[in-house]
């Protein structure tokens, strides 16, 4: 994987934690409504869909990292949060939160940067592996030619 690719990866991974992360969101939503009432279940139902579509794009973005990679990401989950915290119910960030969300992205940063040469030999084994099958493809189709042409 270039590192172009791997940067829109990890974009695209990102992007599917910020995803999960507005779960809890609709969750606080939900928990300022009346049980049962209309509101409560429009956000119950909001959060159910948002952690089936996070559910189905985490499946298909844990195939390009290892697990132990995709899963590290998921701490920048707590920035996320904190991000529709102060957004939707503006709420205050102290200095503590601001060193603990310092101290997730180097984290995450460190975890990503480790990543880039294994995700390279994955992929050059990847494309070692769809070449071997390409050219297995051609020689069948030449033996089937082959035979053919006797």
């Amino acid at each position: 994987m270039n590192k172009k690719q791997l940067v829109k990866n990890i974009i695209i991974l990102q992007a599917i934690i910020a995803l999960y992360s507005l779960s809890t969101v609709m969750s606080k939503f939900a928990a300022e409504e009346d049980f049962l009432s209309f509101k409560f279940i429009l956000f119950y139902g909001i959060e159910i869909v948002i952690l089936g579509v996070y559910a189905i794009l985490w499946q298909q973005i844990i195939k390009k990292f290892d697990i132990s990679v995709a899963s590290a990401n998921k701490a920048m989950a707590v920035l996320w949060s904190m991000l529709w915290a102060i957004l939707f119910f503006h709420d205050n960030i102290t200095i503590n939160n601001v060193i603990g969300i310092v101290i997730i992205i180097i984290g995450t940063f460190i975890v990503n940067s480790d990543n880039r040469e294994e995700a390279k030999a994955v992929v050059d084994n990847n494309d070692n592996i769809q070449k071997t099958k390409e050219s297995e493809t051609i020689n069948k189709k030449e033996k089937v030619v082959d035979k053919s042409d006797s």
